[in-house]
């Protein structure tokens, strides 16, 4: 390492004071820094270490300074003799750790000569021109201040993130003499006496960016430098040992017997990993924030050196290292904090009674099978309690939740000290299944249990079903978290709906409220995506295996392992037939009453669903996806209550009619009634109740006056709106004469009025009236229409159906205008899928990037393809579309022929594609 520093020096001293006479000084600079960023690029092959990569970088950009203020010392302006300056790399730069598109921090620290009269000196102006200007030539980002000895300790002491900064500072040229009286002064009076405030604000700061960047290190689309686990987190503890210990290395912690150094170890390797990944990723991406998202990970798992020819192998290898790491930093770092007491102090000011009962808890030590009871600490009564009893490891967690303790960092190494002592005898201990079974029926506290588990690395040996899935990625762009980082937040959400007050989660509490069995649901949870690790075809197929597997290890009743079988076997029924299949049609409600099997299954499917979509990723479950689960739900649950029983649809659509006609006597004549029942397919009447037939008769007979007017336009059709103020959402009603491309036309007016499709209800009457009804929403807030956006939509959409709208142009322009101000890149490779599991329909099933207008081009392209559209569920989820169509020939057969499926498919993702080109 140092023969590399000392070669960067030579080359500096050869290049730089040295440089040829035909060569300028920004040219020499300009060679330089080339010739160093490739001999760093080759030395990056030579297996450094993260901290080794950075100090080299670092070290180039000493030189560049050296050189820069040597150059100006020897000018004319120059001040000549003296203590006068120094210039100190601060922050990043000044812990060495610098990457390639990082800032060069630098502090201008001057003696008090560079101030005259409250005002800066030439001299100082041109110290700073001198420095600065070539640096931004070079391309470099720089943050800097000039300043005295005193300003630097009064703005440190109002500001924390300066403080930090001159933490780490060093010099890099100038004054020895005037560093040293500047780093004196400042730990005198910025350092010692600051210390607990300092220490506040630091955790403070961990806890703003938690929320800002997630409190989970294992997410799809990492932050690295400030994301949960990320360097940040190494660097705050650091920071804060700094302050309560006067030492920046972690190792003094450890010669002072603090803390172990297998810990520290980890740390450093963790660390070390993070800041090669984040010099690779600057050189991949010079513009990437330290957010690195899939198209970096590809690029990096290959720079780093994961060799598998498989993309998506390599991919997976280097992310589940990455993950590794992350998660030790996030754990060693608390389990540090704990251990050297390092904690939020409390905002108020404690009551006498408070301070009284806190000091009377600390002393009170409580003994139980081999633990101590401390201070809400749970620890280790001695050295040997597992090798002891082996079985205690389970009851760490039992006790833990019971008695609301924490784990205690002497514990928690405990533990990670007899890992080993998990093995199939213990897997097979009818005892600590017990105590593991206890744990999951205490319903609303499970997840932390699990969690605790998992981070000290005893869930994974005890269940190795569910320990195949540590840090296992799974690149679908649904999932936010790692799989098993999932696992657990499905489970967190369960324990959250226990006591919620969300109006949401109430209507799955009283389904939860009423489980007779929790446990058997919680070991669904957490053996739903088991499967995905062995990669042997449908994930829930293998699930039901492992599932069987695990429940008869630890005893389980056959009736709880049958129950936990069918529901990870069909834990996507539900999501999948509510957003995909056309609810109102008997034989989809008759196909789920069948996998189901029972009303238990049936409402722990229905909790599980929603764990898993809350446990997916962020706002990714909608009141309207809520409102067809709870369809399918109580039309699944009306028939299996019914069993055989039921009536013939001719006999039930003969006694409604009589009551809708009895209904509407005042203002319909019989005739318009007949023709209702007479010119529309039994599915409309199946999946309509008979406030929504009377409701499309009163349109029909309305359209049909309008018709009959001497001022109505021959194509005008009747709009009407719905406003649901309760689910944030529009119904949208449109009556008028059925024509090919009357869907596009209305979803592409949508668009450019600023409002989204979230469902739609294609009805054609065999007389030439179509009855569409939509559900919409505004585009950009999600919320009701406003009336200007409707009156927008109106006025378009009469004009599109005259032919008097370019629609083509309107959402192009549209589109256009959206990514100039910041739209999406693009990444979601464009999908077709289609389903035959419909008697009378293609699905056809179109996931895209959620661009401006992607429904209106796949819309249209069906009808091009001469296909009509009967329903359309459209969903937006964390950057996608997700849009399912029941589609028949024009005719009104289903498409029988694979080659016609094909060509359809193919039209669709061509469409989609160029489009997006086209925006570009």
């Amino acid at each position: 390492m140092m023969d590399l520093i000392e070669r960067i020096r030579s080359n500096a001293a050869r290049r730089l004071t040295e440089p040829s006479a035909d060569v300028s000084a920004t040219d020499a600079l300009r060679r330089f820094l080339k010739d160093e960023n490739w001999r760093t690029a080759q030395s990056l092959q030579m297996g450094l270490t993260g901290r080794e990569i950075t100090s080299i970088r670092t070290e180039v950009v000493d030189q560049i300074l050296i050189y820069l203020a040597e150059t100006w010392t020897k000018s004319a302006s120059a001040i000549k003799g003296g203590d006068v300056f120094a210039l100190v790399a601060v922050g990043g730069y000044g812990r060495r750790e610098m990457a390639p598109s990082s800032d060069v921090d630098l502090l201008i620290l001057h003696d008090g000569s560079f101030i005259y009269r409250n005002r800066f000196t030439e001299a100082a102006k041109e110290l700073t021109e001198s420095i600065l200007h070539p640096l931004y030539d070079l391309r470099f980002k720089v943050g800097h201040s000039l300043r005295s000895v005193e300003e630097c300790i009064v703005v440190s002491n109002e500001d924390p993130e300066t403080k930090t900064a001159l933490v780490e500072s060093r010099l890099v040229y100038g004054s020895q003499k005037l560093f040293d009286r500047f780093q004196s002064t400042f730990i005198k009076r910025c350092v010692q006496g600051h210390e607990e405030a300092y220490i506040q604000f630091r955790l403070e700061d961990q806890q703003a960016r938690k929320k800002k960047f997630g409190r989970s290190p294992l997410v799809q689309t990492p932050n690295i430098k400030n994301g949960c686990g990320g360097l940040r987190d190494f660097q705050s503890l650091v920071w804060i040992t700094y302050f309560r210990y006067q030492t920046l290395d972690l190792n003094e912690l450890v010669e002072k017997g603090l803390v172990r150094k297998e810990n520290i170890n980890t740390l450093e390797r963790a660390y070390n990993y993070l800041l090669r990944t984040r010099y690779y990723l600057h050189l991949e991406d010079p513009r990437s924030a330290d957010v690195m998202d899939r198209h970096h990970q590809i690029a990096l798992s290959e720079r780093m050196g994961y060799e598998d020819d498989d993309e998506v192998k390599r991919l997976e290898a280097f992310m589940r290292d990455y993950y590794d790491h992350v998660k030790q930093i996030d754990h060693w770092t608390q389990t540090l904090e704990k251990q050297l007491d390092i904690q939020p102090q409390p905002r108020k000011r404690p009551s006498f009674r408070q301070v009284i009962h806190s000091r009377s808890k600390q002393k009170l030590t409580q003994r139980i099978d081999g633990f101590e009871i401390q201070d809400s600490y749970l620890k280790p009564a001695s050295s040997k309690l597992f090798e002891e009893k082996p079985r205690r490891i389970m009851r760490v967690f039992l006790y833990q939740q019971q008695r609301g303790l924490t784990i205690h960092p002497e514990l928690t190494n405990a533990i990670h000290d007899n890992l080993h002592l998990i093995n199939q005898q213990f897997r097979s201990d009818p005892r600590i299944h017990k105590t593991f079974l206890e744990i999951l029926t205490h319903r609303g506290s499970v997840g932390a249990s699990l969690r605790a588990m998992h981070d000290v690395g005893v869930l994974g040996r005890f269940l190795p079903e569910f320990g195949r899935l540590r840090l296992l990625v799974h690149h679908e762009f649904l999932h936010h978290y790692t799989v098993d980082e999932h696992t657990l937040r499905c489970i967190d959400a369960l324990d959250h709906i226990w006591e919620s007050k969300d109006r949401m989660d109430q209507r799955y509490q009283g389904l939860v409220r009423d489980l007779q069995r929790p446990s058997a649901l919680y070991m669904a949870l957490l053996l739903h995506d088991a499967g995905k690790a062995l990669n042997e075809g449908p994930h829930e197929e293998s699930g039901e295996r492992l599932a069987e597997q695990v429940g008869t290890r630890i005893g389980l009743p056959k009736k709880d392992i049958r129950l936990i079988q069918n529901v990870v076997r069909h834990h996507l029924l539900l999501v999948q037939t509510s957003q995909r299949c056309d609810l109102e049609d008997p034989d989809v409600i008759e196909s789920v009453a069948e996998s189901v099997q029972g009303e238990e299954t049936l409402d722990m499917l229905m909790i599980h669903t929603y764990c898993d979509s809350l446990g997916t990723g962020p706002n990714l479950w909608t009141e309207f996806k809520d409102s067809l689960m709870w369809s399918l739900y109580f039309k699944t649950q009306a028939r299996i209550k019914a069993g055989d029983k039921g009536s013939s649809a001719a006999q039930d659509n003969q006694e409604r009619k009589k009551h809708i006609a009895e209904s509407l006597r005042s203002s319909v004549e019989a005739d318009e009634i007949d023709a209702m029942f007479e010119t529309l397919p039994s599915r409309y009447f199946s999946s309509h109740e008979d406030s929504d037939i009377q409701r499309d008769i009163l349109l029909v007979q309305e359209f049909l006056k309008l018709q009959a007017s001497d001022t109505a336009e021959p194509l005008d059709p009747i709009i009407q709106w719905e406003p649901d103020e309760d689910r944030g959402f529009s119904r949208l009603y449109i009556c008028t004469w059925n024509r090919a491309g009357l869907f596009y036309k209305a979803a592409g007016c949508l668009t450019c009025a600023g409002l989204t499709i979230l469902n739609a209800d294609i009805n054609s009457r065999t007389d030439g009236i179509g009855i569409d009804a939509y559900i919409v929403a505004d585009a950009f807030s999600g919320r009701l229409p406003t009336p200007k956006r409707r009156e927008k939509f109106e006025s378009q959409f009469k004009l599109a159906l005259t032919g008097d709208l370019d629609l083509d142009k309107m959402v192009a322009t549209q589109r256009k205008l959206i990514k100039t101000k910041g739209g999406s890149l693009g990444t979601i490779e464009p999908s077709v899928s289609t389903h035959q599991f419909h008697e009378l329909y293609n699905v056809i099933e179109v996931t895209a990037e959620d661009d401006l207008g992607v429904l209106y081009t796949v819309t249209k392209t069906l009808t091009e393809l001469g296909l009509d559209i009967w329903i359309a569920r459209v969903f937006t989820e964390m950057g996608a579309a997700v849009d399912t169509f029941f589609v028949a020939e024009i005719e009104g057969t289903k498409i029988e022929d694979p080659e016609r499926l094909d060509t359809v498919k193919q039209a669709l993702i061509a469409a989609i594609k160029q489009d997006a080109m086209s925006s570009v």
